[in-house]
């Protein structure tokens, strides 16, 4: 191994994680969780996932399960602090789609890489920004829906032609730094209302 590749990883504290028999996921967008963990929560309480697909974990923390569609994201002290779920990884193409259910608001809800960005937006209500980057390119085109919560932000990506592409919720919310909304021209005022 190069010394490269040694000072860009970190262990990968999944190595001995035993899988469940049955993985049934729910993400529940009222409290940012799957299966009842949280963003913020130890990420030891997700060990029933078993062992994550990449083998190599770069020091920002990431472990991904491809079969299951999720990537979940940690701090040092191995706190979760970002929960990702694909629905058409068009990039990669390594994750399947999400494989769990949804609940928002006490109620079943249903996602797909169908699912159309009006769609979302009737279930969710307006983002707080809209960010189109469209050039020409199927794969790297995309449309990302910002929304904004107290310590939390939400984006989610669509396809060119606005199907969800994946969600993604983290801790650390990018449009809460000026030069971020410079970069994506934001004109609306922060602090959004939460």
């Amino acid at each position: 191994m190069s010394f490269f590749s040694n000072f860009f990883k970190s262990s990968n504290i999944t190595t001995n994680w035993e899988k469940s028999s049955v993985v049934n996921l729910t993400f529940n967008f009222s409290n940012n969780s799957i299966n009842n963990i949280k963003i913020g929560d130890d990420f030891e309480r997700l060990s029933s996932l078993g062992t994550c697909d990449n083998k190599v974990i770069s020091k920002i923390l990431d472990y991904d399960y491809y079969s299951m569609g999720i990537m979940i994201g940690t701090k040092k002290d191995n706190k979760i602090d970002t929960f990702l779920l694909y629905f058409n990884d068009v990039i990669e193409k390594k994750f399947s789609p999400f494989t769990g259910k949804f609940i928002y608001q006490n109620k079943n809800i249903f996602l797909s890489d169908k699912t159309t960005k009006k769609e979302f937006i009737a279930i969710f209500g307006e983002p707080y920004w809209e960010n189109i980057d469209i050039s020409g390119d199927k794969i790297y085109d995309e449309i990302i829906l910002f929304y904004e919560f107290k310590n939390l932000e939400w984006q989610v990506e669509f396809t060119s032609d606005e199907k969800l592409k994946l969600f993604m919720a983290i801790d650390n919310p990018i449009m809460s730094d000026l030069g971020n909304r410079k970069n994506y021209g934001v004109t609306k005022s922060w602090t959004p209302k939460f």
